[in-house]
């Protein structure tokens, strides 16, 4: 099974890393994505990729994040690492934006930008996206299918509804799924795990965050992989060992990781 989205080198995890790893072996977890949040995360998420041969990383500057100037000069060199395996993760999130009118509309070009930087630089690098979409599915789709046709990208942690779902596979899109898949009053979402075609599911943690049900408050860690796996195992009426299955060859197929 591959977490597919996890911040290993965050310091929640970092700090007892080996223990982290361990645990989550236990759970049945063969692999790792570290995305890349800005360049700091990007280059320390490239150094345990090359540490541990299970370990692989993204590139990028989350949507969030300030960024810093010749951050992206830097970032694409990154890029170029073999250890490199997808740019991300980046996207748009309107969820943290200003109130005031015009803080909000230039923040918004910021991100949009940024995001555009990223898609070329993914095409340079033929590589795919890690996208981080939150609040802004409209905006979101429009600049994918203008940019993005033929070219693999993956919305991280999906929470929408299948209406959203099915437009985003049309596009071509796949979609990765947290421990948000558990929570009780996401009916609606276990739903979308019940259609979305195998060839087009992955599973992740974000790892230290969002932690499944029976963990929420707690530390999220890798081994909870499994818990997310179990949940689409039970909706779709199918044994755990066939999501692992099918899930861990989509990742592979997708990251190239094979």
């Amino acid at each position: 099974m591959i977490d597919t989205h996890c911040h290993l080198n965050f310091p929640e995890l970092a700090k007892e890393l080996p223990e982290v790893l361990a645990r989550a072996a236990t759970a049945g977890v063969t692999g790792y994505i570290i995305p890349g949040t800005g360049l700091e995360t990007s280059k320390s998420g490239i150094a345990l990729a090359h540490e541990y041969p299970n370990i692989w990383a993204a590139v990028g500057i989350h949507p969030t994040d300030e960024e810093e100037k010749g951050e992206r000069a830097a970032i694409s060199k990154l890029s170029l690492d073999p250890r490199v395996v997808a740019i991300g993760e980046v996207g748009l999130d309107y969820f943290h934006l200003p109130t005031a009118p015009r803080e909000r509309e230039r923040v918004k070009d910021i991100q949009h930008n940024r995001l555009d930087f990223f898609i070329d630089l993914a095409k340079q690098r033929h590589l795919p996206l890690i996208i981080h979409s939150r609040d802004c599915f409209d905006d979101m789709f429009e600049v994918m299918k203008e940019r993005t046709v033929g070219h693999p990208f993956v919305i991280h942690c999906f929470t929408g509804n299948w209406v959203e779902a099915k437009r985003w596979l049309d596009l071509g899109a796949h979609l990765s799924f947290t421990g948000i898949v558990t929570y009780p009053k996401n009916a609606e979402l276990r739903d979308v795990v019940a259609q979305v075609p195998w060839d087009r599911c992955m599973v992740e943690t974000d790892a230290p965050f969002l932690p499944p049900q029976g963990y929420r408050g707690q530390k999220g860690e890798p081994e909870y992989v499994r818990n997310v796996a179990e949940c689409i195992a039970e909706v779709r009426g199918v044994d755990i060992a066939e999501v692992d299955r099918y899930t861990t060859a989509t990742a592979e197929r997708f990251f190239r990781l094979t």
